[in-house]
């Protein structure tokens, strides 16, 4: 510091080591410097001048009891020397320094030897923190303290300033700044005699760092619709408070994961929520300061909730008509696979039910396919082994033909040509194919010879052969769908008694002329369905198979005799025309039962009369010839008065391969057909087969 000359003032206390004044004098320049400075601890100060001759006048030295004060006398009149030593006796004493009159200085000499005291020192928590202060309690007894630092370098002479945060310079209590590292702290306190003292404070349990994350997976190996994933979290130091799991690696918020085994200081976290789809998660840990560790990257890919794909969906054949169509497709799941026990087709869209739909066959090619028969708009349902759903588009079935042609109104009648056997043949789709319709000996087919088409009467006719073999009928439609092959009925057809001679030209109803008798038989083929079948085509059932029975027959089912007389007084006897029936089933006995007749005629109801009964318009008798009866005809019960569906006319039974003839026979006014007053009475009988 320097003090111009004149200046009249008490120097504070400094770190210096020297104090200096300067001035000019009325003889010369001057410059007196008094060291160690008068704060400075010593046995001794020393003042100098130095000027710029050799000889200096007017300036002197007083040592008084007060600043500025001149109550002593001059110590010191600095002519002839420039410098003098000031003892410690003079402790506490002024030192005036004065020019020609005028004080320079004024200052108080202080010998103070003794640094400050420092105790208390220590840290302010013993527990874990992220950072800490330090603090001590520093005194002076002498000129008080002037300065307190920390440093983590024993005996250094600066460092970073401590306040004050109570008490005064001769005693008070010091304190650092926030310190975030562990270690050893050294405390220095300076007096303002610049006299030093030094301590030294260990700074324990901060903890900075947040915990470590280890071991993260995902805890399935196999295919799953969710998971869990895990890791272990580890903090030595304040230890684990909180793991979650997120999509980012920075997150600290999100899902909690819940300590499943070990300690805060170490332990294995699981996943609380399920994770439902594939990804990469992130598992991180905060301690109990709330600092967070480094997130552990975790991949999840065994999460399989994507359904089936289904691909090249196609229909074969794609069009024209035919009897059935495959649909295929590629199906495949890049999960846990294709459950092959549930993939379906279905018409519902919303079908969930495999049970409920038409299971597809896995093929060797890998490709899924079912055969279809019926036409409808179908969806294929597949499943993977999880139970995720998928569905296909739209898959249109149509065009399909798979039933073969329908024959009916077969027929058999004696031409001059020989037995003409005629039928009608149809299909409701692709059509019959006329160059498959043949007949053959070989029940195996295909047919060897052909058989004539008559389009105006939409009929297929032949001549059969008079060889007495056994022939079928074959057919088939366009779409290639064969019809079970018909055997060819064989008619007994009718002969007269000696009592006159009739023919039979193959004329029926109103075109018979007179002496004629014409025959029109309709017949069945095949096994009668349960629910029945109307032989001849006029909305009746004639044959009933019952639910229980399974009936297997070849019948021509009834026959309308046709007779025309001119004299109704002369007695024309005839035998009706006889039909018979076989039964196929080699195993099974069939019982044959008249059910109910159908009246074709004016009369209106027709009744069962005995045979030797005068009959009216609506009454018939009847007789019955059995298999294997030598030609014995049997003649129904005389008490019998009329047949039904719950009182049936028990014909007989049949063994396999037998046959039994049945007939109707009468005269004029007895027999199964009369006229009166010129009207026809026709009738046919309905028929019942059931197991015998």
């Amino acid at each position: 510091m320097v003090i111009a000359v004149g200046a009249v003032m008490v120097v504070a206390p400094k770190t210096a080591r020297a104090e200096t004044w300067s001035g000019t004098g009325s003889m010369n320049k001057y410059t007196i410097t008094l060291s160690p400075n008068s704060y400075t601890p010593g046995g001794s100060k020393t003042l100098t001048i130095d000027s710029s001759t050799a000889a200096f006048y007017g300036v002197y030295a007083y040592i008084s009891t007060y600043s500025g004060g001149k109550d002593t006398e001059i110590l010191y009149a600095f002519r002839d020397i420039k410098s003098v030593q000031l003892p410690e006796s003079y402790e506490g004493k002024y030192l005036t320094l004065v020019n020609q009159g005028n004080i320079i200085a004024s200052v108080q000499l202080i010998y103070d030897n003794t640094p400050p005291t420092i105790s208390g020192a220590g840290q302010n928590t013993s527990s874990w923190a992220t950072s800490k202060t330090i603090s001590a309690t520093v005194a002076d007894s002498g000129i008080g303290v002037d300065r307190v630092f920390w440093s983590t370098s024993s005996g250094a002479t600066s460092g970073t300033s401590m306040s004050r945060t109570s008490g005064s310079t001769a005693s008070g209590v010091y304190t650092s700044g926030s310190l975030t590292s562990a270690g050893t702290y050294y405390i220095v306190a300076y007096d303002k005699g610049n006299n030093r003292s030094q301590t030294s404070v260990s700074v324990t349990n901060i903890d900075r760092t947040g915990p470590t994350v280890s071991g993260g997976k995902q805890d399935t190996t196999d295919w799953a619709t969710e998971t869990t994933i895990s890791a272990t979290a580890a903090d030595s130091q304040s230890g684990v408070s909180q793991v979650i799991w997120s999509t980012s690696s920075s997150a600290t918020s999100g899902n909690a994961m819940t300590r499943t085994s070990g300690s805060a200081a170490s332990g294995v976290y699981t996943s609380t929520g399920k994770i439902t789809a594939n990804g990469t998660y992130y598992i991180r840990a905060k301690d109990a300061l709330g600092n967070w560790g480094t997130a552990q990257k975790v991949v999840v890919d065994k999460i399989d909730d994507k359904a089936p794909v289904i691909v090249n969906v196609a229909i074969d054949p794609p069009d024209g008509f035919v009897g059935s169509r495959w649909v295929k497709a590629e199906i495949t799941d890049a999960g846990i696979g294709v459950d092959d026990a549930r993939v379906f087709l279905t018409t519902n869209v919303d079908e969930t039910d495999e049970t409920k739909g038409l299971l597809l066959t896995k093929d060797a090619d890998g490709k899924y396919s079912i055969e279809m028969a019926v036409e409808g708009t179908y969806y294929i349902v597949a499943y993977d082994k999880l139970g995720n759903r998928t569905r296909s588009s739209a898959i249109v079935i149509k065009d399909l033909d798979g039933d073969p042609p329908v024959m009916t109104k077969i027929q058999c009648r004696n031409t001059s040509k020989g037995f003409e056997v005629s039928f009608m043949l149809e299909d409701a789709y692709t059509g019959v194919d006329n160059n498959t319709v043949k007949y053959g000996a070989d029940p195996a087919g295909p047919g060897t010879a052909a058989i004539a088409y008559n389009s105006l009467k939409n009929e297929y006719s032949f001549i059969l052969p008079a060889d007495g073999t056994d022939y079928w009928i074959f057919a088939s439609d366009k779409a290639g769908n064969a019809m079970v092959p018909v055997q060819v009925p064989r008619l007994w057809l009718p002969h007269v008694t000696d009592t006159g001679v009739y023919t039979n030209d193959g004329e029926t109803g109103e075109d018979i002329k007179d002496g004629e008798v014409g025959i029109e038989t309709y017949g069945y083929i095949g096994e009668i369905p349960k629910t029945g079948v109307d032989i001849d085509g006029d909305g009746t059932v004639d044959a009933i198979a019952p639910e229980s029975d399974i009936i297997d027959v070849t019948v021509p089912m009834s026959v309308m005799m046709y007779a025309s007389w001119d004299n109704f007084s002369e007695k024309k006897n005839f035998v009706a025309p006889s039909s018979l029936v076989v039964n196929n089933n080699l195993t099974a006995p069939v019982k044959v039962e008249i059910t109910g007749f159908e009246p074709e005629s004016p009369a209106g109801t027709i009744n069962l009369a005995p045979m030797d009964a005068v009959k009216d318009d609506s009454d018939i008798g009847v007789l019955v010839k059995p298999a294997g009866s030598g030609g014995a005809v049997t003649f129904l019960p005389t008490d019998i008065t009329a047949v039904s569906e719950s009182s049936p006319l028990v014909i007989g039974t049949l063994n396999g391969g037998e046959g039994m003839f049945y007939t109707f026979e009468g005269d004029y006014g007895k027999g199964l057909v009369q006229y009166h007053k010129n009207e026809q009475l026709v009738c046919k009988s309905v028929f019942r087969f059931s197991r015998g």
